[in-house]
C-alpha cells in the first residue's frame, strides 16, 4: 500500500452491490446481498459508460442518521477497474496529492478563493503572485482517452474564461486548470467535442494563457488513491473538428405504442412500439442537421423526417469527425442488437438499412454503449491519435 505522502483516503467500501437503476440526478438503486438499497449519488455527471445494468458498485455508510439515504454511491468497478465518483472529494485528493507537486516551494495554498464573481478551488501564493487553481473530476476515460465533460457545464466555461481574463488583466500571476481523471488507463486528455462545444471551445481558447494539466489516478478496493501520471498529455486538436461542424451521429427515436407511418418513397411502414436508431452524417451543418431532426416542424425531405415528426421522444447524440463512417457506423448500430427497417436512409448506399428498432432503450444494452464511446474516443479521432 502507498505511504501517507502518496496516497489519499477517498472513500470507505462499506457495502458492494450491482447498479439497478437511476430514479433521478441525486439517486441510484443498488443491489445487494440484502436487497435493494437507495443510495446518495454525489456525481452530477450522466455516468452513461458506468451506470449499466449489474454494473458492481461500492457504497459507504453515511455519518448522518437524518439523511434520507443510508448510503453514499463512491465508487465502480469498471473494466476492471475502481473508479472513485465522490466528485466533491476530488478537491481535497488534489490538495493532498497533486499540488504539492505543482507548488513544491509554496507553502500557502488557500482553498476556495474569491476573485470578483468567481470562487475558484485553490489559490497559490507565489513569487510572482497568486496563482489560481480550478480542479475538475473527470471520470469519463475510453480507449485511453479522457474527457471531460460528460454533461455540458455552464458553470466550467465561466470558470475558465473569467480565469484567463484574470490573468491577461495580470490581476493574478497566472492560471491552473487541473484535471484529475479517475483512471490509470488515461493515455491522453481531450476536451469532450461530442457533449459540450462551448466548453471545449473555451479551454482550447484559454489554453494560451492558461495551464491545462491532467493527472490520472488509480484506486484500490480499499478506497486508497495514488497519483498514477501527474503529466497526461493533453490535446485541444480536435476541437477543429467542431468549427468545420461535421461528423456523424446518431438520433433514439422512441414510439410508445404502434404507428403506421407514410415514410416518403417507402410508402406506410408499419413502426413497432420501442426504440429506434438512426445513423446519419452530414460533411457540414451537423449541428444545424440535429436541430432540423429534433424539430416538430418542418418540410419533409428524408425518410427520418417522416418518423421523427411520429415521434414521442428524441435524443442525439453526435461524433464530430472528418472520416466517412456513416455506412460503418450504421452497420455497429445492427450489430449491438437492431433489426433493421429494410431500405430506410439507404437510398444512396448499398446498406440494408440505416435504421434499427430496439424492443428496449438501447442504453441499457452495454455493447450498444461501448459502441458508442468507441467511435466517439476512438473510431473519430484516429487522425489525431496515431
Amino acid at each position: 500500500m502507498p505511504d501517507s505522502r502518496t496516497a489519499y483516503k477517498l472513500f470507505s467500501p462499506d457495502v458492494t452491490g450491482v447498479f439497478a437503476g437511476r430514479p433521478n440526478r441525486f439517486e441510484i438503486l443498488v443491489r445487494t446481498g440484502d436487497g435493494t438499497v437507495r443510495a446518495h449519488c454525489p456525481n452530477p455527471g450522466r455516468m452513461q459508460e458506468i451506470l449499466l445494468p449489474d454494473t458492481p458498485v461500492i457504497l459507504e455508510r453515511a455519518v448522518s442518521t437524518s439523511r434520507s439515504t443510508a448510503y453514499t454511491f463512491v465508487a465502480a468497478i469498471h473494466h476492471g477497474k475502481v473508479i472513485g465518483l465522490h466528485s466533491t472529494r476530488t478537491n481535497p485528493l488534489a490538495g493532498e496529492l497533486v499540488l504539492p507537486r505543482l507548488f513544491e516551494r509554496t507553502e500557502t495554498i488557500r482553498r476556495e478563493v474569491s476573485f470578483g464573481t468567481s470562487r475558484y478551488d485553490f489559490a497559490a501564493e507565489t513569487d510572482q503572485g497568486a496563482v489560481l487553481v480550478e480542479v475538475k473530476s473527470c471520470t469519463l476515460c475510453e480507449e485511453g482517452v479522457a474527457m471531460f465533460p460528460d454533461a455540458p457545464t455552464s458553470r466550467g466555461v465561466k470558470h475558465i474564461l473569467h480565469m484567463a481574463q484574470l490573468v491577461r488583466e495580470k490581476k493574478v500571476a497566472g492560471g491552473i486548470v487541473l484535471f484529475i481523471v479517475g483512471n490509470p488507463s488515461a493515455r491522453v486528455f481531450i476536451p469532450n467535442i461530442h457533449t459540450d462545444q462551448v466548453f471545449s471551445k473555451a479551454l482550447t481558447a484559454a489554453a494560451p494563457v492558461l495551464t491545462v494539466k491532467a493527472c490520472s489516478i488509480s484506486v484500490t478496493a480499499e478506497g486508497i488513491a495514488a497519483v498514477t501520471n501527474d503529466d497526461v498529455p493533453v490535446f485541444c486538436g480536435p476541437v477543429r473538428l467542431v468549427e468545420q461542424d461535421c461528423g456523424v451521429y446518431l438520433l433514439v427515436l422512441y414510439l410508445k405504442e404502434d404507428r403506421t407511418v407514410a415514410t416518403g418513397g417507402l410508402g406506410g411502414i408499419a413502426y413497432k412500439r420501442g426504440w429506434y436508431v438512426y445513423a446519419g452524417s452530414a460533411k457540414r451543418g451537423l449541428s444545424s442537421r440535429i436541430r432540423r431532426h429534433q424539430a416538430k416542424r418542418k418540410t419533409t425531405r428524408w425518410h427520418i423526417d417522416y418518423l421523427s415528426l411520429a415521434a414521442d421522444s428524441i435524443r442525439a447524440f453526435p461524433v464530430y469527425t472528418d472520416l466517412d463512417i456513416e455506412c460503418e457506423l450504421a452497420s455497429s448500430v445492427r450489430d449491438t442488437g437492431g433489426t433493421g427497417v429494410k431500405g430506410f436512409g439507404s437510398s444512396d448506399c448499398s446498406c440494408e438499412s440505416h435504421l434499427f428498432w430496439f424492443e428496449d432503450d438501447p442504453f441499457g444494452n452495454r455493447a450498444f454503449t461501448e459502441m458508442l464511446f468507441f467511435y466517439r474516443h476512438r473510431r473519430a479521432l484516429e487522425a489525431f491519435l496515431t
